[in-house]
């Protein structure tokens, strides 16, 4: 997003994400098909300013937060609920 909120589709910007708590982070997608990063990284560069994470949970409910960040940009954190499942 730019200084007013809106989005910037040709950002490339590089991501970080984190998780925390029994969740893993287990990818990170940007639909390059040439990009030569790690998949399984924490960190990844945007493409057209879209990033994929994928998470998986444990099986202990709770609240996960995942923390997202680039340089020059203000961190942002989403809160994730997670419930017991049988």
């Amino acid at each position: 997003m730019d200084k007013d909120g809106n989005p910037v589709y040709a950002a490339t910007n590089e991501i970080k994400v984190l998780v925390d708590g029994t969740t893993h982070l287990r990818g990170l997608e940007n639909g390059s098909t040439s990009s030569h990063e790690s998949y399984q990284a924490n960190t990844r560069a945007a493409l057209n300013g879209r990033l994929l994470a994928y998470v998986q949970t444990g099986n202990k409910p709770g609240i996960v937060h995942v923390t997202i960040s680039s340089p020059g940009i203000q961190p942002a954190t989403v809160l994730l609920k997670i419930k017991s499942y049988k």
